[in-house]
């Protein structure tokens, strides 16, 4: 693993491979960053959790609309009410 300057141009080259036009320097050796052949790093990202989150906040957005409608209504209503009585 290395580090580039952040002033460093990078650019395209081939299929996938990216040059810098300045020179890199290596990362020092640390037993918590690393890279090992063969392995698969895994998503950081629980799926079912968060779709069960999704549709919760969905489920309280609808509830929370369905109030703001009912609570509309219900002062349209009474409006109608009182101006009638005049």
């Amino acid at each position: 693993m290395f580090t580039l300057d952040a002033d460093a141009r990078l650019s395209r080259h081939d299929n996938s491979s990216i040059l810098s036009d300045r020179e890199a320097t290596p990362v020092a050796a640390s037993s918590r960053s690393g890279l090992m052949q063969g392995f698969l790093e895994q998503s950081n990202v629980a799926p079912l959790t968060e779709l069960t989150k999704m549709i919760e906040i969905q489920r309280t957005f609808d509830h929370i609309s369905a109030c703001m409608n009912m609570t509309d209504t219900a002062q349209q209503d009474a409006i109608r009410t009182l101006g009638a009585q005049t």
